[in-house]
C-alpha cells in the first residue's frame, strides 16, 4: 500500500538546502548532541507543517512557499545522489525487480505491482492485468500504486490516474493544487496545496468521506482506511475501523504516518515507532525498539524502517523475504508493498 514516504529524501533536500545555499553550521535541530539524519527527520517536518520555514526560495516559481519547492529540490537530489531502485521479496511479474538505473526520485509498492518516478518519466513493473503498470506520458513528481489501480502527481499539480477503475478509484478530480497522493485498495487520496484532504473511489467504509479541516500537512491510504497528519502533530483517521486501525493514539508529537492493510503506524518527534490496528503477523508486537528511526513504511502483512544510519529494518510476514533487506547503509527511502518491498539507494 501506498504510504508516500519521501521524508528522508526531503529531509536530505532541506540538508542539502541549508547547508550548501544558506551555509548552516549550526543543524542539531533535533538537540541530541550531534547532527546526524534525525535533524534532517527534523528540519522536513518544520517545513512540511510549515513551523519554521526560515527564509527559503521559490523555486518552483508559482509566487509561494511550499511543498512544490520541495519536490523541485527533491528531484535535483535524485540526480545528484545517484539513488538506484531496490527490490526483494516475492517476484510476482517481477514487481521486486526495479528498471536499473539512476536518478530516481520516488518510488512505489503496490499490491502486485510497482511504480516510480526518474528523470520526471514514470515507469511501472510487475502485474499488468489492469494495465496498473503501464506508463503515461508528461512529467510527474510523484506515484502511487494501490490494488490494481496507479495514481500519479504532475508537476502542474493535477494528478492522472490509470489501471483498476470500477469504483472511480483511478479517476482523480481534474483540478490542480495537489501536493501529495496516496493509494489504498479501491480508493485514493490527494493533499492539496491549502491543506485539503481530496478522496474518490470505493467509500464502502467511508474512507473517502470528506474530512474537515485545512491544516493536513500527509496522507496515508490503507486498505480500506486513511490517515492524515495534522500541521500540530496530532493524526486523524477514518475508514475501517474494524481493527481500530483508523483510531490512531493521542498526542502531538507524531511526524510521519503510513497505512497497512489493517494496521497503522507513526513515526514520532523523539524517532520512536508506534503501531495500533490488527496484529496477524506481528505487525505491531514486533514493532522494534529505539529512537534513531527517520521514515516508515507499512505493507499489507508486513513493515519497514529506516533509521538514521541509512540501514533498513523489517518486520511481520516473512514468508517470501520481504522484512529481510539485502545489507547496506545508504537508503534513503523505503516502500513496503504485498509480500515485497522496494527501497532508493544512494550509490
Amino acid at each position: 500500500m501506498s504510504k508516500k514516504s519521501m521524508t528522508l529524501l526531503l529531509a536530505l533536500v532541506c540538508f542539502v538546502f541549508t547547508q550548501l545555499i544558506y551555509g548552516w553550521t549550526d543543524s542539531d535541530i533535533y538537540v541530541n548532541g550531534k547532527v546526524d539524519l534525525m535533524d534532517l527527520a527534523m528540519l522536513s517536518n518544520k517545513w512540511l507543517s510549515a513551523v519554521d520555514p526560515g527564509d527559503p526560495v521559490d523555486l518552483d516559481n508559482n509566487g509561494s512557499i511550499g511543498m512544490g519547492d520541495l519536490i523541485t529540490l527533491a528531484n535535483n537530489w535524485g540526480q545528484i545522489a545517484n539513488l538506484v531502485a531496490v527490490g526483494w521479496g516475492v517476484n510476482l511479474d517481477g514487481n521486486d525487480t526495479p528498471p536499473g538505473g539512476n536518478n530516481f526520485t520516488d518510488i512505489d509498492a503496490g499490491y502486485t505491482h510497482s511504480l516510480a518516478v526518474k528523470n520526471g518519466t514514470v515507469y511501472g513493473w510487475g502485474d499488468n492485468f489492469f494495465e496498473q503498470s503501464d506508463t503515461p506520458a508528461g512529467i510527474y513528481t510523484a506515484v502511487a500504486a494501490g490494488s490494481y489501480h496507479s495514481i500519479a502527481l504532475r508537476s502542474s499539480g493535477i494528478v492522472h490516474g490509470w489501471g483498476y477503475d470500477d469504483y472511480g478509484q483511478a479517476t482523480p478530480p481534474g483540478d490542480a493544487g495537489f501536493i501529495a497522493i496516496a493509494a489504498g485498495q479501491l480508493h485514493s487520496l490527494g493533499l492539496k496545496d491549502n491543506g485539503t484532504v481530496v478522496s474518490w473511489g470505493d467509500n464502502s467504509n467511508g474512507q473517502t468521506e470528506l474530512q474537515p479541516g485545512t491544516d493536513y500537512v500527509a496522507i496515508a491510504a490503507g486498505g480500506f482506511h486513511n490517515l492524515a497528519l495534522k500541521s500540530d502533530g496530532s493524526i486523524v483517521g477514518w475508514g475501517d475501523d474494524y481493527y481500530k486501525q483508523a483510531t490512531p493514539p493521542g498526542g502531538n508529537d507524531y511526524v510521519a504516518i503510513s497505512a497497512g492493510n489493517y494496521h497503522s503506524l507513526a513515526l514520532k518527534s523523539d524517532g520512536s515507532i508506534v503501531g495500533w490496528g490488527g496484529d496477524m503477523y506481528g505487525e505491531l508486537e514486533d514493532i522494534p525498539a529505539g529512537n534513531d528511526f527517520i521514515a516508515i513504511s507499512a505493507g499489507v502483512w508486513h513493515d519497514l524502517a529506516l533509521k538514521s544510519n541509512g540501514t533498513i529494518v523489517g518486520w511481520g510476514d516473512n514468508s517470501f523475504g520481504q522484512t529481510t533487506p539485502p545489507p547496506g547503509d545508504d537508503y534513503v527511502s523505503i516502500e513496503a508493498g504485498g509480500d515485497y518491498s522496494l527501497a532508493l539507494e544512494a550509490q
